[in-house]
């Protein structure tokens, strides 16, 4: 990642994080409040820092949340990457749920065309 304004050694504050990833500041603060992504480190004043894996996961979370799933959803899988445990079992889950989604979804959509 080049270094550039707002970013320390690589790292960037809240502010970054949520434009990076189109995401509003008070949707990232409720993720960290929910343990879905973390800081890795803080400026001396306290400001939280973040780096290129926190990125990838809030994108991998606004992800799932785009194919429906919810946080209660999204939340036992990523406890599992942090704990570097199998997840495989959570994964079949998740896909069962977005598999739903899509039937439902394509319901919808044929009774719209109905209208």
């Amino acid at each position: 990642m080049p270094v550039k304004k707002g970013v320390f050694m690589g790292l960037i504050k809240i502010s970054e994080l949520a434009k990076t990833t189109d995401t509003s500041i008070h949707t990232v603060r409720n993720y960290i409040s929910e343990r879905l992504i973390n800081c890795c480190d803080h400026t001396k004043c306290g400001y939280g820092l973040f780096n290129n894996e926190a990125i990838q996961r809030l994108k991998l979370i606004r992800a799932f949340r785009l194919a429906g799933l919810m946080l209660a959803d999204i939340k036992p899988l990523i406890n599992a990457m942090n704990n570097k445990s199998n997840f495989n079992h959570i994964i079949e889950g998740l896909e069962t749920k977005i598999d739903t989604n899509i039937v439902n979804l394509t319901t919808v959509k044929s009774m719209i065309k109905q209208l």
